[in-house]
């Protein structure tokens, strides 16, 4: 311990926390140095172990205290909404989900819906990576705590995403529904401050209808095998300099994005695919998995194969010892030259290039600069996808390895090119307009994150049956056309 803390005066008796300037810096830009800055990395393992580790104590005394025949439900992992908190999700005791899914005495994980793209409009998403939950043996149960139209402006609890009207209400609930029906999970209704959230027949008229396509469905087996996977490493954020800004922007910002591709995808832990739970569908999103050893890096190669990844930026970096290049060049194939210094992370796709077709603006990503900052080599079997403002490639596609691969060295994705990549991946894309789609592949909610007409392209030889209308919709030329308002959400039978 006094070695790799290089403190050798240090004991167990003298042991003490990091102060806030060794947090709050790294020695390389975002990124913590493994071998000069172990002393903070397990710092931040201790703080998220420690909380589980009480929770983990009292699922078992629950469980002893009454034999058994209680039920332990928890609030914990949230992922993707603590990456934003001023130090970071690492300071945030939630990163260690992983573990805590192996505890036997856990029965049910829980959190409100994400406070982050739950308006009309938004995609109502999971604060966790909700799949790991499910792919555990574990329920996961959504808080849906919806400021319906009865909340006051003025509500004790700051109205996030609350809408005006009845109807408006109701397509929430319903939006929200459909992420639980094609996983089989789970949700209770909250009017967290009880200012009558939900004092309305109306709303509950409503919920009585999902209710029972709930129950019908419940004799039917769970088919949630989407195409895509959204895989992040709790890990990682050991790793990172106690800021949110890298790891704000790619998990929700990132999820963001996913919920508009026009496809369903699956959201899961790192250690899923590492020790086996996971077979990677056709098409992998990697965010931040940043620190990987070379064992990790052959097993996410191997999973690969055949498949196409995509890496934002940082993927790989990080080893036991160090960060390099090197590592990078391992994980995904490409070639890079690091500035160390760091440079803007705005980048420009290139017009020719078919997965940047569709773009509505010259450039994409935040004002922030990235430090370091990565470029890929222009090398035989590279094609180039976008650049920075300097001209050197900061976007890139491999199609020649044992998988493809496509490196995005900036911070965000346009949902365009997340969807142009699915849909050479053989993903079958259900909108081309930035939608949410969910879908098991017999059960189709659409929910429109702006109002007009959607063109929903279906399987080949299929239709759509409106539940609401009982109405068969026959497909021209593979395509759907519906007229949605902004926030609509419609529910349909996908049939042959």
């Amino acid at each position: 311990m006094s070695a790799a803390w290089g403190q050798p005066e240090v004991t167990f008796d003298s042991v003490r926390v990091p102060n806030a300037a060794e947090r709050d810096a790294a020695r390389t830009g975002f990124f913590r140095d493994p071998s000069q800055e172990r002393f903070v990395i397990d710092f931040h393992e201790y703080q998220n172990v420690a909380m589980v580790e009480a929770l983990e104590l009292m699922a078992r005394a629950i469980k002893e205290e009454t034999n058994g025949k209680k039920l332990v439900v928890l609030f914990y992992g949230y992922f993707f909404d603590l990456g934003g908190i001023p130090k970071g999700p690492q300071s945030s005791g939630h990163m260690a989900l992983g573990r805590l899914l192996k505890c036997p005495d856990v029965d049910v994980l829980t959190a409100p819906i994400s406070y982050g793209d739950r308006e009309l409009g938004g995609s109502g998403p999971f604060m966790t990576l909700v799949d790991s939950v499910r792919d555990a043996g574990k329920l996961w149960l959504n808080e849906d705590d919806t400021r319906t139209f009865l909340c006051s402006p003025t509500s004790a609890m700051v109205p996030v995403g609350k809408v005006d009207t009845v109807q408006e209400s109701q397509w929430l609930h319903q939006r929200n529904f459909a992420q639980l029906l094609p996983r089989r999970l789970a949700c209770w209704y909250m009017d967290l401050p009880g200012e009558g959230w939900l004092n309305a027949p109306e709303l509950w008229d409503n919920i009585g209808r999902l209710r029972t396509l709930y129950a019908a469905e419940m004799a039917r087996p769970a088919d949630w095998n989407p195409e895509i996977a959204l895989v992040a490493d709790e890990r990682s954020t050991f790793y990172l300099a106690d800021s949110p800004t890298l790891t704000a922007l790619l998990g929700s910002g990132l999820r963001r994005a996913c919920y508009r591709m026009g496809a369903p995808f699956r959201q899961n832990l790192l250690s899923d695919v590492l020790e086996g739970r996971l077979e990677l569908p056709r098409l992998t999103i990697f965010t931040c998995c940043i620190k990987l050893t070379a064992k990790e890096r052959g097993q996410i190669k191997k999973a690969l194969d055949g498949k196409t990844a995509v890496w934002l930026y940082g993927s790989g970096y990080l080893d036991d010892a160090r960060g390099s290049i090197e590592n990078m060049t391992d994980l995904t194939g490409f070639s890079f030259a690091e500035t160390r210094d760091g440079g803007p992370a705005v980048v420009a796709f290139e017009h020719d290039q078919p997965l940047a077709q569709g773009l509505r603006k010259p450039t994409y990503g935040p004002e922030l600069a990235l430090t370091p900052r990565w470029s890929v080599k222009e090398e035989h079997g590279v094609e180039t996808l976008a650049r920075f403002s300097d001209g050197s490639v900061a976007a890139a596609v491999a199609e020649g390895g044992r998988f493809r691969s496509i490196y995005i060295g900036t911070v965000e994705c346009p949902t365009q090119v997340l969807r142009n990549i699915a849909r050479t991946a053989g993903v079958h894309v259900y909108l081309d307009s930035d939608d949410v789609v969910l879908t098991d592949g017999r059960f189709l909610a659409v929910s429109a994150s702006s109002s007009g007409e959607k063109a929903i392209a279906l399987p080949k030889d299929c239709s759509l049956r409106r539940m609401d209308a009982d109405e068969r919709l026959d497909a021209t030329d593979g395509l759907v056309r519906e007229t949605l308002a902004l926030g609509e959400t419609r529910f349909y039978w996908i049939e042959p």
